[in-house]
């Protein structure tokens, strides 16, 4: 399993960034990623690269409550690119839809991926890599 380091956005939290799974089927590789800030678990990430199209499509981020809005979000998005780009992928989807609106409502969502690079097409979202 590989880990990636991170510091929080104020440089106050170490973090970690752990593969916990990883499943090829039918074209298709899953990659589970479990963020982990000084020891506790403050997070995942859910992608799948789809070879044949180019495309890796982010399945979920989740971060856990105490931990937004510190900048790991930011970082999972762009280690989700980084993947993309060391794969030779060319496209970056995503469909942004909050569960908890008490954080962000799924507009303020939308409008946060906009502003990391991210254009609008009907229900998903995309950049190029």
């Amino acid at each position: 399993m590989s880990k990636r380091s991170f510091t929080s956005a104020n440089k106050e939290q170490h973090s970690e960034l752990e593969e916990s799974y990883k499943v090829a089927r039918e074209g298709v590789e899953t990659i589970g990623l479990r963020l982990v800030v000084d020891n506790n678990k403050a997070g995942e990430m859910v992608v799948k690269m789809r070879g044949e199209t180019g495309t890796l499509f982010i399945e979920e981020i989740q971060i856990e409550k105490k931990y937004r809005r510190k900048g790991f979000g930011t970082q999972l998005v762009r280690y989700a690119e980084d993947i993309a780009r060391s794969c030779r992928l060319t496209r970056i989807e995503l469909r942004p839809f909050t569960t908890d609106e008490s954080s962000m409502s799924t507009p303020g969502l939308r409008q946060w991926y906009s502003r990391i690079g991210y254009t609008e097409t009907g229900d998903s979202m995309y950049k190029a890599c």
